[in-house]
């Protein structure tokens, strides 16, 4: 019982040295973001960051947000 306890812990110690990381590096890209200056007219792209990250957005990617608004909508 022991050593699965241990094995346990040793998973838990990695997932959260995982997140820490993780959270370092979205503080890093608030930091950034904070120091941009938005010099896009009304109408363009939302977020610099996202853009210029080479991440492809398309309406596919972007289905799990659909719940969001239908969520929304009922309260």
């Amino acid at each position: 019982v022991r050593s699965l306890l241990q094995e346990k812990v040793t998973q838990i110690e990695t997932v959260i040295q995982d997140l820490l990381g993780f959270k370092e590096e979205l503080e890093s890209l608030r930091d950034q973001a904070t120091s941009l200056v938005d010099c896009r007219p009304v109408g363009s792209n939302i977020c610099s960051i996202i853009e210029q990250s080479g991440i492809k957005v398309t309406p596919s990617s972007l289905g799990w947000t659909e719940p969001l608004g239908s969520a929304r909508l009922r309260y």
